[in-house]
Parts: structure tokens; C-alpha cells; sequence
């Protein structure tokens, strides 16, 4: 017969519980002013939930990688499981040859997906005005310039939504990507 042992138990208070639970969510870090909010920057950004339209976590970001010029086109898609059937939607990227585009990813992939000083959570995230619309793991050292997929158990209506705001953003210069996270969250793109 072997005795059991467990260590000693802490119970938090509501209060304490709470505090907690937003310190890992990174909801105790200040939001960065739209001012603040540039190109070569470190930054802490919000992701709202989309059905709830209540924020769920911060991000803290780093310098932009890629930015909106580097996109050439974005698409929403159903993903096809079979004959049947539909799994979720996404989003598809196409970006640009060269620098500015696919070499500036790929750049970032690589740190990422290595787990580079640069890019220590491994993650890549996507901010567009001032929100962080995605957040994930690098799944690949480097992409093809038209085989870069979006996706986070999207609704139609999600998938369309990022499209537009990708769209937009592309225009007027204002995607980014970056290069790395400190602390809680993720990188951006």
C-alpha cells in the first residue's frame, strides 16, 4: 500500500480568481493608442470576439514584417472535406514576389517556426485597425506566395469580414505582419 501526498492548496477569492485569469489573457496590459499604433512598434492590441463583440485577450506585438502592400489579393473559402460535406471558413492570401511580399513572410516564418529570439511564442498574428483578427502557430519554415491560409474557426461571415478588412487595408497600406512577441501573445502579420 503506498500513502498519498498532495501538496498544499491555495483557495482565491472572486476577486483574486479574476485578476488572475486577466493577467493570462494579458487583459491587465494597457491597449495601445491608435497614435502609438505604428509600423515599427512594439504594441499591445486587443482581439474582440466577433459574436460577442467583448475583447477575449491582448497581444502584445512587435515591429511590422509585413504590411498591407505586400498583399496582392485575399479570398474567404469553405474548406471541403469531402463530396458531402464542408469543414470551416478561411481565409486565403495571395501576396506580392519579392521584398515587400512573400520574401518578407517567409523572413518571418522562418524565426517563427524555428522559435527564433525574434519570434519566441513561435506565433504569428494579424492586426488590422488596431485589432488583432489573427493569432497562430507557424505551421512551416517558408509559403508559397498563393498558398497561405487564414484560418480559426471562422463563420462565412467572419471569413468574408477579414477578407474585406484585408482588402481595405492592402489599399491603404496598413496590414502588417511582425517579428516577434515578448511576454503574453504573439507576433503580428
Amino acid at each position: 500500500m503506498r500513502q498519498t501526498t498532495t501538496g498544499p492548496t491555495t483557495t482565491l477569492t472572486p476577486d483574486e480568481e479574476r485578476t488572475q485569469t486577466e493577467e493570462a489573457l494579458g487583459l491587465n496590459l494597457v491597449t495601445t493608442t491608435r497614435e502609438e499604433n505604428t509600423a515599427d512598434a512594439t504594441v499591445i492590441l486587443p482581439e474582440i470576439d466577433s459574436k460577442t463583440k467583448k475583447e477575449t485577450q491582448r497581444y502584445q506585438l512587435g515591429p511590422a514584417a509585413l504590411k498591407g502592400d505586400g498583399i496582392e489579393s485575399a479570398k474567404a473559402l469553405v474548406q471541403a472535406l469531402s463530396a458531402d460535406s464542408t469543414g470551416g471558413w478561411y481565409v486565403s492570401l495571395t501576396l506580392k514576389e519579392g521584398d515587400a511580399g512573400i520574401n518578407a513572410l517567409n523572413t518571418i516564418a522562418a524565426s517563427c517556426f524555428s522559435q527564433a529570439p525574434e519570434c519566441p511564442t513561435g506565433k504569428l498574428g494579424i492586426e488590422l485597425d488596431g485589432r488583432v483578427v489573427f493569432a497562430g502557430n507557424v505551421q512551416s519554415a517558408s509559403f508559397e506566395r498563393d498558398q497561405i491560409s487564414l484560418s480559426g474557426n471562422y463563420s462565412k461571415k467572419d471569413a468574408q469580414r477579414h477578407r474585406d478588412r484585408i482588402a481595405l487595408r492592402r489599399a491603404a497600406d496598413h496590414a502588417r505582419a511582425t517579428d516577434h512577441a515578448d511576454g503574453v501573445g504573439n507576433t503580428r502579420l
